[in-house]
């Protein structure tokens, strides 16, 4: 028999309040068993493992509910409408599902149907490696931990779904809408996202190795820890994306929007940001090392202590931007426009400034040992403190 504090609860409180009671007592066993839930509206309840053997059910309304893993032996579940519901490794043995509306249910290989029940031509989801998935609308489902690997998602409506966790490797997932979905820690190594809407979606530490997002929408992406080498970003809108410690090694990242973008600590070694708009963005300490920033956009950028050993910054424009601290050790920054930025304690052994714009630029204490100034404008540049010019290929050594 059912236990009647809980069917009490279930019968009297709104859905949403039943489903905080379960958050706020996830250890506890749902015992529903013959519960008489006739007609009752269970829209979006949170019903995983609960048991549900022998339970009237008849022309329930489920929508949207989760079912996770229940128990759903010998119910009757007659006319119920169980759309968009999560039927994920549920027991469903022995039920009557006479006359069911599961259009756009999920289900697993795992899922356990009456003997007689025909899944075809029901309009449900199978959640699987390779499952054909095009078009689907699976917004807010239930998919932590899920395995997809090769999945078809192309053009998928996924936004605010849970898929923490989940085994997305080598989907494709072109143009799908991701907005705001939970990927925390998922594998899309090889995935296709191209031109995918993944704005305020969190890949806290996902792994998106050699994945394409050619054209992706990553705008307030959190992407703290992330792991991208290799990956697609060309043309990928990034602004105000939050990338901490994020590795981006050899990644293509170039014509992308990264303006207001957080890159602190993030790997950069070898990428390819060739004009991609870094318009204030962060980049405190962060490994540029043999980067191409060739006609980057960085205005007002934030370099402080940022490692450019070797990094190709061909015309870049870095005006008012910040590189105290930084390393630029045999850095290639010809015609580069560096007018009122901070340089100040920079290394710039042997690097190439030929035809750069330094008007105004901060050098105090900045190491210009063997640089290049050749053709270099610099009016107004302040060097005072340490600052040492022992260059070459400019009409005039200075050393203060």
């Amino acid at each position: 028999m059912a236990n009647a504090e809980q069917l009490n609860r279930l019968k009297t409180k709104e859905v949403e309040v039943w489903n905080q009671w379960r958050f706020r007592n996830s250890g506890i066993q749902i015992d529903l068993q013959e519960a008489d839930l006739k007609k009752a509206s269970l829209e979006r309840a949170n019903l995983k493992e609960a048991n549900l053997k022998g339970a009237n059910l008849q022309r329930v309304k489920l929508k949207g509910a989760n079912l996770e893993r229940a128990v759903l032996r010998e119910v009757n579940l007659k006319g119920a409408n169980l759309e968009g519901a999560n039927l994920r490794e549920a027991e469903l043995e022995y039920a009557d599902l006479k006359g069911i509306n599961l259009e756009g249910a999920i289900y697993t290989p795992e899922t356990k149907w009456p003997s007689d029940f025909q899944l075809e031509e029901r309009g449900m989801y199978s959640i699987a490696p390779n499952a054909e998935l095009e078009g689907a609308d699976l917004q807010r489902t239930e998919l932590q931990g899920v395995n997809l690997q090769g999945a078809n998602l192309k053009g998928a409506n996924l936004r605010t779904a849970r898929l923490g966790g989940t085994d997305l490797a080598r989907a494709n997932l072109e143009n799908a809408n991701l907005e705001n979905a939970n990927l925390r820690e998922a594998n899309l190594e090889n995935a296709n996202l191209k031109g995918a809407n993944l704005r305020g979606t969190d890949l806290t530490r996902a792994n998106l190795g050699e994945a394409n997002l050619y054209q992706a929408s990553l705008r307030r992406t959190k992407l703290r820890g992330a792991f991208l080498w290799r990956a697609n970003l060309e043309e990928a809108n990034l602004e105000y994306a939050y990338l901490w410690e994020a590795n981006l090694e050899e990644a293509n990242l170039m014509r992308a929007n990264l303006k207001d973008t957080t890159l602190e600590l993030a790997n950069l070694t070898r990428a390819n940001l060739e004009r991609a708009d870094l318009a204030r963005a962060e980049l405190g300490e962060a490994n540029l090392t043999r980067a191409n920033l060739g006609y980057t956009y960085l205005w007002e950028a934030e370099l402080t202590r940022a490692n450019l050993e070797k990094t190709n910054l061909t015309r870049a424009n870095l005006e008012n931007a910040t590189l105290k601290g930084a390393f630029l050790w045999e850095a290639n920054l010809e015609e580069v426009n560096l007018k009122g930025a901070s340089l100040k304690g920079a290394a710039l052994w042997k690097a190439n400034l030929k035809g750069a714009n330094l008007e105004g630029a901060d050098l105090q204490e900045a190491e210009l040992e063997e640089v290049n100034l050749k053709g270099a404008n610099l009016d107004e540049v302040i060097y005072t403190g340490s600052s040492e010019f022992v260059v070459i290929n400019v009409y005039h050594n200075t050393k203060n």
